[in-house]
Protein backbone atom coordinates (compact mmCIF):
# COMPACT_ATOMS: atom_id res chain seq x y z
CA UNK A 1 0.00 0.00 0.00
CA UNK A 2 1.30 3.32 -1.03
CA UNK A 3 0.76 5.13 2.19
CA UNK A 4 2.56 2.45 4.07
CA UNK A 5 5.81 2.77 1.91
CA UNK A 6 5.76 6.50 1.72
CA UNK A 7 4.97 7.49 5.99
CA UNK A 8 6.98 5.70 8.07
CA UNK A 9 5.59 4.51 11.77
CA UNK A 10 5.85 7.69 14.07
CA UNK A 11 6.12 10.21 11.62
CA UNK A 12 5.22 13.48 12.44
CA UNK A 13 3.09 14.58 9.59
CA UNK A 14 1.39 18.46 9.01
CA UNK A 15 -1.82 18.22 6.15
CA UNK A 16 -2.02 21.48 4.19
CA UNK A 17 -5.01 21.88 2.00
CA UNK A 18 -6.72 24.06 0.08
CA UNK A 19 -10.26 23.97 1.55
CA UNK A 20 -12.10 23.13 4.47
CA UNK A 21 -15.75 22.65 4.42
CA UNK A 22 -17.72 19.89 5.92
CA UNK A 23 -14.06 18.52 6.29
CA UNK A 24 -14.66 14.62 4.73
CA UNK A 25 -11.16 14.95 2.51
CA UNK A 26 -9.05 15.98 5.48
CA UNK A 27 -10.35 13.36 7.41
CA UNK A 28 -9.61 10.55 4.53
CA UNK A 29 -6.39 12.33 4.64
CA UNK A 30 -5.78 11.68 8.34
CA UNK A 31 -7.16 8.67 8.72
CA UNK A 32 -4.40 7.40 6.00
CA UNK A 33 -1.76 8.93 7.77
CA UNK A 34 -2.81 7.41 11.13
CA UNK A 35 -3.23 4.05 9.13
CA UNK A 36 0.46 4.00 7.96
CA UNK A 37 1.16 4.77 11.93
CA UNK A 38 1.88 8.27 11.36
CA UNK A 39 1.07 11.08 13.99
CA UNK A 40 -1.71 14.31 12.19
CA UNK A 41 -0.03 17.37 13.94
CA UNK A 42 -1.91 19.67 12.31
CA UNK A 43 -4.00 20.44 9.40
CA UNK A 44 -3.78 23.92 7.72
CA UNK A 45 -6.18 25.41 5.19
CA UNK A 46 -6.07 28.09 2.97
CA UNK A 47 -9.71 28.66 2.97
CA UNK A 48 -12.15 27.82 5.28
CA UNK A 49 -15.93 27.57 5.35
CA UNK A 50 -16.45 28.84 8.84
CA UNK A 51 -20.85 27.80 8.55
CA UNK A 52 -19.81 24.65 7.77
CA UNK A 53 -19.03 21.20 10.03
CA UNK A 54 -15.43 20.50 8.93
CA UNK A 55 -13.08 22.02 11.79
CA UNK A 56 -15.46 20.80 14.08
CA UNK A 57 -15.68 17.12 12.69
CA UNK A 58 -11.34 17.62 12.78
CA UNK A 59 -11.63 18.34 16.47
CA UNK A 60 -13.74 15.46 17.30
CA UNK A 61 -10.94 13.14 15.99
CA UNK A 62 -8.49 15.33 17.74
CA UNK A 63 -7.36 17.04 15.18
CA UNK A 64 -6.23 20.86 15.44
CA UNK A 65 -7.01 23.08 11.93
CA UNK A 66 -6.24 26.24 11.03
CA UNK A 67 -6.78 28.32 7.97
CA UNK A 68 -5.67 31.13 6.83
CA UNK A 69 -8.79 33.36 5.27
CA UNK A 70 -12.23 31.58 7.06
CA UNK A 71 -15.31 32.25 5.29
CA UNK A 72 -18.33 33.43 7.46
CA UNK A 73 -20.93 34.10 5.47
CA UNK A 74 -21.80 34.68 1.67
CA UNK A 75 -24.54 37.77 1.38
CA UNK A 76 -25.51 38.72 -1.96
CA UNK A 77 -23.00 36.77 -3.65
CA UNK A 78 -20.19 38.60 -1.40
CA UNK A 79 -17.83 36.69 0.60
CA UNK A 80 -17.77 37.84 4.19
CA UNK A 81 -14.55 37.23 5.95
CA UNK A 82 -14.06 36.57 9.92
CA UNK A 83 -12.55 39.88 11.23
CA UNK A 84 -8.30 39.63 11.20
CA UNK A 85 -8.48 37.57 8.05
Amino acid sequence: NIKHKALAPGTRVLIVDDFLSTGSSAIALGEMVEEAGAEVVRQVFVIEKAFNSGREELARRGWEADAIATVVDVVDGHIVLAEGA
